[in-house]
């Protein structure tokens, strides 16, 4: 659970209660002691880069303490300790920049609400002492001027963003204070009103919410992205030179390439090295394969020519191409319906005749072994009277094949003519012929 700061009253504020993390730059009074603090406005400017590391404390009241190694791990634990560990890391880095600045303005820091907690009656934890081991020496400045890095509880965030909505649970009453500066740079800053609000004031660049920075922890977010959060882009993460000082792990951005494009470009911030953003090589493509080279960076290779792809398409040197129009053959068959001709059968399908004799048809002229006619009548072998149907005739004609004809069926009138023809032929035969 976040450690919520323990609040501190303020004379003239209608007793609004502010948490531990808030700074002294208020330029009120703010209890015993406050006459002997340093009016803001004589610092700016003062304080220049490079710097020395402070590596001892001097906390009113204790003595001197061992900035890296005690004091910093307590500041930690007693100020945000249940945070996710990238929040532990931004409160060290926020805790250091604090102490800078009291220790160059006043020499010395109180150990409570007006400044930072360092006893809170509980020791540091593994985590607590790595999140200061993590950030040695690391303090933030603007325009090499050391920051007065403000923090303070602020809202308990349900976004998930991180920046806190209207209606948000604010137990200790100081969202009011924080700055919400991701994207902003140079005069568009928003400066906390727990300072001396003016463009010429690069000590006062914002305010960080605790509540918010274990948000930002919980979705993944690095500690210099949740100082850039709530101080703004262009704040510069510095590192201090000194003994208590672990030597940095990068001194520019040239020391942290491990020549492997692929996992993007590294860079040295406060003198330790930070991931960069992978390369993202998917070209949404089905006709090639992605994939990275260490030296080249994304690489395409083409699939096999004929690997399906979307729509129905197919793959054709690395590109899908659209399927082909239907052009009406089936290359099973044979068969172009658009001739009107089967040319395995030499069947009509006009005539609704099919292999097989479909359509009605009980002799297939190719098939049935019957005759075709020249242009003569066959005396039945070419001919076809299905029942109920007219008699038909098969014919081959020159540029069209076989094709059966149908014909006229006899009719009752033409059937007597025929018989009396008959009749009167047979009478005549028989005059010539004579008696006998």
């Amino acid at each position: 659970m976040v450690q919520a700061p323990r609040p501190l009253v303020l004379p003239g504020r209608g007793g609004r209660r502010l948490p531990l993390g808030l700074l002294w730059l208020l330029g009120l009074g703010v209890g015993p002691g406050c006459s002997d603090q340093v009016d803001e406005t004589r610092l700016l400017g003062l304080l220049q880069l490079p710097l020395t590391a402070y590596c001892t404390a001097q906390v009113v009241g204790i003595g001197g303490v061992p900035t890296e190694t005690d004091y910093l791990p307590h500041v930690v634990n007693c100020e945000n300790g249940g945070a996710g560990f990238e929040a532990l890391k931004a409160q060290a880095v926020a805790a250091r920049s604090f102490l800078y600045y009291k220790m160059a303005s006043a020499g010395s820091i109180r150990d409570g609400q007006s400044d930072q907690v360092y006893s809170c009656g509980r020791e540091p934890g593994d985590q607590h002492r790595r999140a200061v081991e993590e950030t040695s020496g690391q303090f933030l400045s603007y325009r090499n001027t050391l920051l007065c890095a403000f923090y303070v509880a602020g809202a308990i965030p349900s976004t998930e963003d991180c920046v806190a909505a209207a209606g948000d649970r604010d137990p200790t009453g100081t969202e009011g204070w924080v700055t919400y500066n991701w994207g902003r740079s140079g005069s568009d800053v928003i400066q906390t009103r727990l300072g001396w609000v003016n463009a010429g004031n690069y000590a006062n660049r914002g305010c960080q919410s605790q509540n918010g920075a274990n948000c930002l922890s919980q979705r993944g977010r690095g500690y210099v992205d949740i100082l850039h959060f709530y101080y703004g882009m262009d704040i510069e993460l510095q590192t201090a030179e000194g003994a208590c000082v672990g030597e940095p792990d990068c001194r520019g951005d040239e020391d942290c390439a491990d020549g492997d494009v692929c996992n993007g470009g590294e860079r040295c911030v406060g003198g330790t090295c930070q991931a960069g953003a992978p390369l993202d090589c998917r070209d949404e493509e089905d006709c090639t394969t992605d994939g990275c080279d260490r030296a080249a960076g994304c690489r395409f290779a083409p699939v096999g020519d004929g690997t399906p792809c979307g729509g129905g398409g197919s793959c054709r040197g690395g590109v899908c191409q659209p399927p082909a129009p239907d052009s009406g053959v089936d290359p099973d068959s044979g068969t172009d319906p658009d001739s009107g001709t089967d040319p395995d059968s030499g069947t009509d399908p006009d005539l609704g005749l099919a292999d097989g004799g479909g359509g009605g048809a009980d002799v297939h002229p190719a098939d049935s072994g019957t005759a075709h006619d020249l242009g003569g009548e066959d005396a039945g072998a070419g001919r076809d009277a299905g029942p109920g149907g007219p008699a038909r005739r098969s014919e081959l004609i020159r540029g069209a094949g076989c094709r059966l004809v149908a014909t006229s069926a006899p009719t009752p009138a033409s059937a007597v003519g025929l018989l009396l023809l008959g009749l009167l032929l047979g009478w005549g035969w028989r005059r010539r012929a004579g008696p006998g």
